[in-house]
């Protein structure tokens, strides 16, 4: 069959579609793989994950259903909070090291692009390791975190300093009694632990208010410190808690979940660490709904000022 000029021009055009369809399928494949094998985008300086994150119009936003939302990041055998609430957000320790790359490109596709805060609720790794990440990337407004006496000065502790020194954000350090707003969240330091012996103990302890609902988060705090802390007559009563130190037996007594009173509770832990047979028999016991990140993944408790409910990645 003769072929008209015209459908041989039609076929080229075809072809030439063809072909810059192709071109642009392996570039973005090759694209992919060079984010997933090196964030630094050294061949696009000065691009990180969010600017890669803004400019493809990528990001997520808390369900418009609930204008306050607690997200416990999957981290595994860490801490890692982020709080959103009205166009505010404030994040609550920053997971391991390992993890770290992972944990800044999700809060910033959740938009916790430079929080109100980042607090640090004491200097071991598992809660400081991703501060370098989350600096760079996320460059929150203030780091809040807590006194250290010369004696008390880790090597972990030295390292936030000398990271966020070198990203000039600003450290605050936290005592029993300071507030902080972010928007319509009120934020109270119930303790510093300053007194205390273990670096565990030392955690701080923020109770985080938006209108009726309040949220406790406590650190890696052991009984010892939940002793002081009923001792020192605070309201510790929340709708929500943060189990202590992964779900550890070390914490979570009776005497103060009782005294907390919780509606629902929340254990950050991964696989390798889960939480004490003894502390999960106490929350049926009681009883408190709870969720774990090492078996339901990312959780969210989400609130309107009044009504409480939680969801899981894993649901």
């Amino acid at each position: 069959m003769k072929i008209s000029e015209k459908q041989r021009q039609f076929r080229r055009v075809q072809a030439f579609r063809s072909g810059v369809r192709r071109v642009l399928a392996i570039a973005f494949v090759l694209f992919c793989v060079g984010l997933s094998l090196n964030d630094a985008f050294h061949w696009v300086p000065g691009w990180t994950w969010h600017d890669v994150f803004v400019r493809c119009g990528i990001h997520e936003t808390p369900s418009s259903d609930w204008p306050c939302t607690v997200r416990a990041m999957n981290v595994g055998a860490g801490d890692c909070f982020l709080i959103q609430c009205e166009g505010q957000s404030v994040v609550i320790d920053t997971g391991t090291e390992p993890s770290a790359e992972h944990v800044a490109a999700d809060l910033i596709r959740l938009g916790a692009q430079e929080p109100n805060y980042l607090f640090l609720s004491h200097y071991h790794d598992d809660h400081t390791g991703g501060i370098s990440a989350l600096c760079n990337h996320l460059r929150p407004k203030t780091i809040v975190a807590g006194v250290r006496t010369a004696e008390q000065q880790s090597e972990e502790y030295r390292r936030v300093h000398a990271v966020a020194q070198a990203a000039q954000i600003p450290i605050q350090y936290a005592l029993a009694g300071d507030s902080y707003a972010a928007g319509p969240l009120q934020i109270e330091v119930l303790s510093d632990g300053s007194l205390l012996d273990s670096e565990n103990d030392r955690s701080l302890v923020l109770r985080v208010t938006y209108q009726h609902i309040s949220m406790l988060f406590t650190g890696d705090m052991e009984t010892s410190a939940e002793q002081a802390l009923l001792q020192s007559g605070v309201d510790v009563s929340a709708d929500w808690l943060k189990i202590a130190h992964h779900g550890s037996k070390t914490s979570t007594s009776e005497e103060f979940l009782s005294a907390v009173s919780p509606r629902f509770a929340a254990i950050s832990c991964g696989r390798s660490n889960p939480p004490d047979e003894a502390v999960l028999r106490r929350l049926h016991t009681y009883p408190v709904p709870y969720v774990r990140t090492d078996l339901h993944g990312e959780t969210l408790f989400a609130t309107d000022g009044t009504n409480c409910a939680t969801f899981t990645e894993n649901s």
